[in-house]
Protein backbone atom coordinates (compact mmCIF):
# COMPACT_ATOMS: atom_id res chain seq x y z
CA UNK A 1 0.00 0.00 0.00
CA UNK A 2 1.16 3.47 -0.58
CA UNK A 3 2.45 6.03 1.97
CA UNK A 4 0.79 9.49 1.60
CA UNK A 5 4.40 12.03 0.55
CA UNK A 6 3.53 13.82 3.54
CA UNK A 7 3.90 10.77 5.92
CA UNK A 8 6.84 9.98 4.28
CA UNK A 9 9.28 12.12 6.31
CA UNK A 10 7.70 10.85 9.73
CA UNK A 11 8.17 6.77 9.13
CA UNK A 12 10.63 6.33 12.01
CA UNK A 13 9.42 9.06 14.68
CA UNK A 14 6.63 9.48 16.49
CA UNK A 15 3.68 11.60 14.93
CA UNK A 16 0.46 12.63 15.45
CA UNK A 17 -2.68 12.33 13.12
CA UNK A 18 -5.97 13.81 12.60
CA UNK A 19 -7.62 10.94 10.58
CA UNK A 20 -11.04 11.24 8.87
CA UNK A 21 -13.26 8.40 6.87
CA UNK A 22 -16.74 9.07 5.61
CA UNK A 23 -19.46 6.73 4.46
CA UNK A 24 -20.45 7.12 0.67
CA UNK A 25 -22.65 9.66 -0.28
CA UNK A 26 -22.66 10.85 3.30
CA UNK A 27 -25.31 8.51 3.94
CA UNK A 28 -26.36 7.75 7.08
CA UNK A 29 -25.13 4.17 7.33
CA UNK A 30 -24.36 4.26 10.79
CA UNK A 31 -26.90 6.05 12.23
CA UNK A 32 -30.67 6.59 11.30
CA UNK A 33 -31.26 6.18 8.20
CA UNK A 34 -34.07 9.09 7.49
CA UNK A 35 -35.40 7.59 4.01
CA UNK A 36 -36.10 3.84 5.55
CA UNK A 37 -36.43 4.73 8.71
CA UNK A 38 -33.99 1.99 10.07
CA UNK A 39 -31.20 2.86 12.81
CA UNK A 40 -27.88 1.81 12.72
CA UNK A 41 -26.26 2.60 16.02
CA UNK A 42 -25.19 -0.87 16.28
CA UNK A 43 -22.58 -0.56 13.79
CA UNK A 44 -20.73 2.25 15.91
CA UNK A 45 -20.30 0.03 18.79
CA UNK A 46 -18.77 -2.53 16.38
CA UNK A 47 -16.26 0.11 15.15
CA UNK A 48 -15.90 1.11 18.17
CA UNK A 49 -14.98 -2.26 19.41
CA UNK A 50 -12.74 -2.92 16.49
CA UNK A 51 -10.92 0.43 17.03
CA UNK A 52 -9.51 -0.66 20.54
CA UNK A 53 -8.61 -4.53 19.39
CA UNK A 54 -6.56 -3.00 16.54
CA UNK A 55 -4.66 -0.50 18.60
CA UNK A 56 -3.54 -3.39 20.61
CA UNK A 57 -2.11 -4.95 17.75
CA UNK A 58 -0.80 -1.92 16.13
CA UNK A 59 2.27 -0.06 16.73
CA UNK A 60 0.15 2.81 16.81
CA UNK A 61 -2.04 5.11 20.13
CA UNK A 62 -5.37 6.31 20.55
CA UNK A 63 -5.67 9.55 21.49
CA UNK A 64 -9.33 10.57 21.10
CA UNK A 65 -12.09 9.86 18.63
CA UNK A 66 -15.92 10.48 17.52
CA UNK A 67 -18.25 8.06 15.30
CA UNK A 68 -21.04 9.80 14.08
CA UNK A 69 -23.85 8.55 11.76
CA UNK A 70 -22.03 9.34 8.66
CA UNK A 71 -18.33 9.87 9.36
CA UNK A 72 -15.49 9.44 12.29
CA UNK A 73 -12.59 11.06 13.63
CA UNK A 74 -9.38 9.64 15.48
CA UNK A 75 -6.69 11.19 17.15
CA UNK A 76 -3.43 8.69 16.84
CA UNK A 77 -0.01 8.59 17.11
CA UNK A 78 2.44 6.48 15.19
CA UNK A 79 4.92 4.40 17.59
CA UNK A 80 8.07 3.33 15.19
CA UNK A 81 10.27 3.57 18.82
CA UNK A 82 7.88 0.45 20.12
CA UNK A 83 7.48 -1.09 16.62
CA UNK A 84 11.79 -1.33 16.27
CA UNK A 85 11.94 -2.51 19.42
CA UNK A 86 9.33 -5.55 19.38
CA UNK A 87 11.13 -9.01 18.28
CA UNK A 88 10.33 -10.94 15.49
CA UNK A 89 8.22 -13.46 17.36
CA UNK A 90 5.57 -10.34 18.92
CA UNK A 91 5.81 -8.84 15.24
CA UNK A 92 4.82 -12.40 13.62
CA UNK A 93 2.03 -12.93 16.72
CA UNK A 94 0.23 -9.53 15.86
CA UNK A 95 0.04 -10.22 12.31
CA UNK A 96 -1.18 -13.89 12.73
CA UNK A 97 -3.82 -12.58 15.01
CA UNK A 98 -4.74 -9.38 12.89
CA UNK A 99 -5.25 -11.73 10.01
CA UNK A 100 -6.09 -15.39 11.38
CA UNK A 101 -6.46 -18.40 9.18
CA UNK A 102 -8.69 -20.39 10.06
CA UNK A 103 -6.85 -23.79 7.79
CA UNK A 104 -3.90 -23.35 9.97
CA UNK A 105 -3.04 -22.93 13.64
CA UNK A 106 -1.40 -20.38 15.01
CA UNK A 107 1.70 -21.81 16.25
CA UNK A 108 2.37 -23.44 12.87
CA UNK A 109 1.68 -19.50 10.71
CA UNK A 110 4.09 -17.75 12.91
CA UNK A 111 7.14 -20.28 12.93
CA UNK A 112 6.45 -20.22 9.03
CA UNK A 113 6.69 -16.66 9.02
CA UNK A 114 9.89 -16.25 11.43
CA UNK A 115 12.11 -18.72 9.00
CA UNK A 116 11.47 -15.14 5.89
CA UNK A 117 13.15 -12.87 7.54
CA UNK A 118 12.05 -10.03 4.69
CA UNK A 119 8.07 -10.66 5.21
CA UNK A 120 8.54 -9.86 9.20
CA UNK A 121 10.41 -6.58 7.95
CA UNK A 122 7.11 -5.71 5.66
CA UNK A 123 4.63 -6.86 8.45
CA UNK A 124 6.59 -5.21 11.01
CA UNK A 125 6.31 -1.48 8.71
CA UNK A 126 2.73 -2.19 8.41
CA UNK A 127 2.07 -2.80 11.88
CA UNK A 128 2.95 1.01 12.40
CA UNK A 129 1.24 2.31 9.41
CA UNK A 130 -1.96 4.47 9.46
CA UNK A 131 -3.11 3.45 6.28
CA UNK A 132 -2.88 -0.52 7.07
CA UNK A 133 -4.83 0.52 10.34
CA UNK A 134 -7.43 2.58 8.62
CA UNK A 135 -7.73 -0.46 6.21
CA UNK A 136 -8.01 -2.98 8.87
CA UNK A 137 -10.67 -0.70 10.37
CA UNK A 138 -12.98 -0.33 7.53
CA UNK A 139 -12.74 -3.30 5.52
CA UNK A 140 -14.08 -5.44 8.38
CA UNK A 141 -17.35 -2.87 9.31
CA UNK A 142 -18.11 -2.42 5.34
CA UNK A 143 -18.54 -6.38 4.78
CA UNK A 144 -20.70 -6.82 7.94
CA UNK A 145 -22.77 -3.61 7.13
CA UNK A 146 -23.10 -5.25 3.61
CA UNK A 147 -23.95 -8.78 4.76
CA UNK A 148 -26.44 -7.15 7.36
CA UNK A 149 -28.02 -5.18 4.03
CA UNK A 150 -27.84 -8.34 1.75
CA UNK A 151 -25.88 -6.12 -0.39
CA UNK A 152 -22.50 -5.76 -2.17
CA UNK A 153 -20.48 -2.47 -2.89
CA UNK A 154 -18.73 0.19 -1.46
CA UNK A 155 -19.46 1.42 2.35
CA UNK A 156 -16.71 4.07 2.55
CA UNK A 157 -15.89 7.16 0.33
CA UNK A 158 -12.76 6.48 -0.99
CA UNK A 159 -9.01 6.73 1.12
CA UNK A 160 -9.69 8.33 4.59
CA UNK A 161 -7.87 11.70 4.94
CA UNK A 162 -5.15 12.92 7.13
CA UNK A 163 -3.85 15.73 9.28
CA UNK A 164 -0.71 15.98 10.52
CA UNK A 165 -0.51 17.68 14.14
CA UNK A 166 3.09 19.42 14.67
CA UNK A 167 2.95 19.64 18.50
CA UNK A 168 0.94 18.92 21.57
CA UNK A 169 -0.85 22.08 21.38
CA UNK A 170 -2.50 21.02 18.31
CA UNK A 171 -3.08 17.49 19.62
CA UNK A 172 -5.46 19.12 22.42
CA UNK A 173 -6.85 21.24 19.84
CA UNK A 174 -7.74 18.25 17.56
CA UNK A 175 -8.51 16.19 20.14
CA UNK A 176 -11.08 19.09 21.48
CA UNK A 177 -12.48 19.28 18.04
CA UNK A 178 -12.67 15.94 17.58
CA UNK A 179 -14.83 15.30 21.23
CA UNK A 180 -17.21 17.94 20.43
CA UNK A 181 -18.61 16.47 17.36
CA UNK A 182 -21.78 15.39 18.78
CA UNK A 183 -22.38 18.50 20.57
CA UNK A 184 -21.84 20.29 17.26
CA UNK A 185 -24.00 18.26 15.26
CA UNK A 186 -27.25 18.54 18.11
CA UNK A 187 -26.98 15.08 18.76
CA UNK A 188 -25.97 15.53 22.51
CA UNK A 189 -26.27 18.43 24.69
CA UNK A 190 -23.08 18.08 26.46
CA UNK A 191 -19.34 15.86 26.41
CA UNK A 192 -20.44 13.59 28.94
CA UNK A 193 -23.25 12.47 27.07
CA UNK A 194 -21.64 12.42 23.78
CA UNK A 195 -21.72 8.61 23.12
CA UNK A 196 -19.15 6.69 21.01
CA UNK A 197 -16.25 9.67 21.53
CA UNK A 198 -12.80 9.82 23.38
CA UNK A 199 -13.83 12.06 26.13
CA UNK A 200 -16.98 9.59 27.12
CA UNK A 201 -14.50 7.09 27.00
CA UNK A 202 -12.11 9.21 29.46
CA UNK A 203 -15.03 10.15 31.87
CA UNK A 204 -16.15 6.81 32.26
CA UNK A 205 -12.83 4.78 32.49
CA UNK A 206 -10.54 7.04 33.70
CA UNK A 207 -8.93 8.43 37.06
CA UNK A 208 -9.77 12.27 36.39
CA UNK A 209 -6.76 13.37 38.52
CA UNK A 210 -4.57 11.91 36.61
CA UNK A 211 -2.56 13.25 33.32
CA UNK A 212 -4.42 12.31 29.96
CA UNK A 213 -3.25 8.92 28.55
CA UNK A 214 -3.41 6.72 25.35
CA UNK A 215 -6.80 5.14 25.58
CA UNK A 216 -5.47 1.41 24.22
CA UNK A 217 -3.50 1.49 28.12
CA UNK A 218 0.37 2.27 27.40
CA UNK A 219 0.75 4.39 30.05
CA UNK A 220 2.25 7.02 27.68
CA UNK A 221 1.13 10.45 29.13
CA UNK A 222 0.66 14.00 27.92
CA UNK A 223 1.21 16.79 30.08
CA UNK A 224 -2.47 17.96 31.23
CA UNK A 225 -4.74 16.79 33.88
CA UNK A 226 -7.70 14.88 32.92
CA UNK A 227 -9.84 17.00 34.55
CA UNK A 228 -8.11 20.22 33.09
CA UNK A 229 -9.28 19.35 29.77
CA UNK A 230 -12.61 18.06 30.58
CA UNK A 231 -12.83 21.60 31.83
CA UNK A 232 -11.36 23.02 28.54
CA UNK A 233 -13.59 20.87 26.52
CA UNK A 234 -17.28 21.46 28.45
CA UNK A 235 -16.79 25.56 28.24
CA UNK A 236 -15.86 25.54 25.00
CA UNK A 237 -18.82 23.27 24.26
CA UNK A 238 -21.23 25.99 25.86
CA UNK A 239 -19.77 28.55 23.63
CA UNK A 240 -20.71 26.51 20.38
CA UNK A 241 -23.60 25.06 21.24
CA UNK A 242 -25.09 28.72 22.13
CA UNK A 243 -23.91 29.49 18.52
CA UNK A 244 -22.24 32.81 19.79
CA UNK A 245 -18.56 33.77 18.92
CA UNK A 246 -18.24 33.61 22.58
CA UNK A 247 -15.74 34.08 25.31
CA UNK A 248 -13.52 31.72 27.35
CA UNK A 249 -14.65 31.95 31.02
CA UNK A 250 -11.42 32.65 33.64
CA UNK A 251 -10.92 29.33 34.50
CA UNK A 252 -9.51 28.39 31.01
CA UNK A 253 -7.37 30.97 30.19
CA UNK A 254 -4.63 29.49 32.43
CA UNK A 255 -5.21 26.06 30.52
CA UNK A 256 -5.04 28.16 27.38
CA UNK A 257 -2.12 30.11 28.23
CA UNK A 258 -0.49 27.06 28.99
CA UNK A 259 -1.03 25.17 25.84
CA UNK A 260 0.11 28.27 24.28
CA UNK A 261 -3.17 29.26 22.49
CA UNK A 262 -5.11 32.33 21.93
CA UNK A 263 -8.60 32.01 23.07
CA UNK A 264 -9.98 33.59 19.66
CA UNK A 265 -8.44 31.69 17.20
CA UNK A 266 -8.99 28.43 19.67
CA UNK A 267 -12.20 28.56 19.87
CA UNK A 268 -12.60 29.03 15.68
CA UNK A 269 -10.38 25.80 15.22
CA UNK A 270 -12.61 24.02 17.47
CA UNK A 271 -15.55 24.57 15.44
CA UNK A 272 -14.27 24.71 12.25
CA UNK A 273 -10.85 22.65 12.19
CA UNK A 274 -11.30 20.74 9.20
CA UNK A 275 -12.37 23.31 7.33
CA UNK A 276 -9.81 25.90 8.09
CA UNK A 277 -6.67 23.47 8.18
CA UNK A 278 -5.98 20.62 5.40
CA UNK A 279 -2.58 19.06 5.06
CA UNK A 280 -1.24 19.97 8.73
CA UNK A 281 -2.13 21.94 12.17
CA UNK A 282 0.57 23.15 14.05
CA UNK A 283 2.90 26.96 14.50
CA UNK A 284 3.60 28.76 11.38
CA UNK A 285 7.34 28.28 11.50
CA UNK A 286 7.40 24.93 12.07
CA UNK A 287 4.42 24.41 9.25
CA UNK A 288 6.70 26.13 6.68
CA UNK A 289 9.80 24.28 7.52
CA UNK A 290 7.67 20.90 6.55
CA UNK A 291 6.12 22.15 3.53
CA UNK A 292 10.08 23.36 2.63
CA UNK A 293 11.11 19.11 3.28
CA UNK A 294 8.00 18.23 1.29
CA UNK A 295 7.79 21.04 -1.39
CA UNK A 296 4.97 22.57 -1.26
CA UNK A 297 4.58 25.53 -2.51
CA UNK A 298 1.01 26.52 -0.43
CA UNK A 299 -0.11 25.51 2.44
CA UNK A 300 -3.78 26.48 3.55
CA UNK A 301 -4.20 27.44 7.05
CA UNK A 302 -1.36 29.83 8.03
CA UNK A 303 -3.22 32.65 8.23
CA UNK A 304 -5.33 30.48 10.93
CA UNK A 305 -2.40 29.29 12.67
CA UNK A 306 -1.19 32.96 13.25
CA UNK A 307 -4.53 33.29 14.91
CA UNK A 308 -3.90 30.11 17.08
CA UNK A 309 -0.83 30.35 18.80
CA UNK A 310 0.29 33.35 20.68
CA UNK A 311 3.13 35.20 19.19
CA UNK A 312 6.19 35.44 21.74
CA UNK A 313 7.68 38.64 19.44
Amino acid sequence: MTIARNHHLFIDQPTYFHLISRCVRRAFLCGKDNYSGKRYDHRKRWLEKRLFELCELFYIDLYGYAIMSNHYHLVVQTRPDKMHQASNDEIARRWCELFPNQQLDTASRINELLKDSDKIQVYRQRLCDISWLMRCLNEKLARKANQEDKCTGRFWQGRFRSQLLLDESAVYVCMAYVDLNPVRAGVANTPEQSLFTSIHHRITHHDLSEPIQALNNNKRYLPIRLSDYLTLVDETGRRIKDKRSGYILDKVLPILRRLNLNPKGYLKAVNRLSRLYYRMLGPETASMHLCDDLGLKWLKGQSQARLLYISHD
